[in-house]
């Protein structure tokens, strides 16, 4: 059975992909520290979303700053009651808080630090800028990071609170390890970049994680917190790539996510827009399985959304027709 072919028939029994409502959605856009840039796209297909108002009015209701600013903006320029899809033909409407490559915003000036592994910049190192930021802050905190290989091992610790890094493009700014499961490490403790940190951002980022397919569980980037958004970020790797790792919300739009076994699992509410979810070749006698939602109770509010997404195989997997690629483990 060829590569989609399978996908297919997996989709129809699988029980790992949660069907979000409209409402459910509302939810996972209103946690997103990018709300606009996650209700645009859903209001790109309005079967997928039609309740402006109850955004409005529960936007109303929020205490979260970004939000409140939101509300703001629709209230000033297209009125209270009106469509909030209106915004989406406005882009200065949009950058305000949902591209974090500005470094000031509504909110007041933010000071951004710059990462680039010679005397030029303010830090060599993405750990050193992150831990040079205020603990528990309730603003944005901007680092930007040059283009170059950074090998690293980060860990956004829960008291540093909404860190934003932005990197110049997916293919040049790269954040690499090799820690895996078969040299000695837990899963938990392979991701290369790990989150724990409530609000964080990132734009324009590969997070990778070489250490191959033989070395089994290799975690590229691994979320375990809130209100937390990715933005044209590419999560390399084979198996475990991208541990969405807790009942919380996540965001992803325009993204590239690679990998074998299981390389999107975890527990937390994950919407994923417009993103590439790509398959490469597993071990012999492996299959892949592309998602690992690992939520156990019959009631959870956790799973895994892909609005608008390609998934697809890659070259060297498309010439194969003896490896079969499941879309969840049901």
């Amino acid at each position: 059975m060829n590569f989609m072919k399978a996908l297919i028939v997996i989709f129809a029994i699988s029980r790992s992909l949660v069907t979000f409502s409209s409402e459910n959605l509302i939810d996972v856009c209103q946690t997103s520290s990018n709300f606009k840039l996650c209700t645009d796209s859903l209001r790109a297909d309005p079967k997928s979303f039609s309740a402006d108002k109850k955004v409005v009015n529960r936007l109303a209701q929020t205490k979260e700053p970004v939000l409140k600013e939101c509300l703001h903006i629709c209230e000033e320029n297209y009125g209270r009651a009106s469509s909030l899809a209106a915004i989406r033909a406005d882009e200065s409407q949009l950058t305000e808080t949902s591209n974090a490559v500005i470094s000031h915003d509504r909110f007041g000036d933010r000071a951004t630090k710059f990462i680039e592994p010679t005397q030029s910049g303010d830090f060599w190192t993405i750990a050193e800028a992150i831990q040079a930021e205020p603990d528990r802050s309730i603003e944005r905190y901007y680092i930007k990071i040059k283009q170059g290989t950074y090998r690293e091992y980060i860990q956004v610790a829960k008291k540093k609170t909404n860190i934003v890094l932005i990197g110049e493009g997916m293919k040049t700014t790269i954040i690499g390890g090799n820690r895996s499961f078969a040299d000695g490490n837990k899963t938990f403790d392979t991701g290369t970049v790990g989150i724990s940190g409530n609000g964080f951002t990132a734009q324009d980022i590969t997070f990778r994680n070489d250490a191959g397919p033989r070395k089994f569980q290799a975690v590229a980037l691994r979320v375990e917190s809130d209100m937390v958004s990715f933005y044209r970020c590419r999560f390399e790797g084979y198996q475990d790539t991208l541990y969405t790792r807790r009942d919380r919300h996540q965001f992803y739009r325009d993204c590239e996510i690679y990998g074998t076994v299981d390389f999107i699992c975890g527990n937390a509410r994950a919407l994923f827009q417009n993103c590439l979810i790509q398959a490469h070749i597993p071990l012999d006698k492996q299959y892949n399985t592309i998602t690992a939602q690992e939520r156990d109770l019959k009631d959870g509010q956790t799973g895994l959304v892909l609005q608008n997404c390609t998934i697809k195989a890659s070259r060297d997997l498309e010439k194969m027709d003896d490896i079969t690629t499941y879309l969840g483990r049901p």
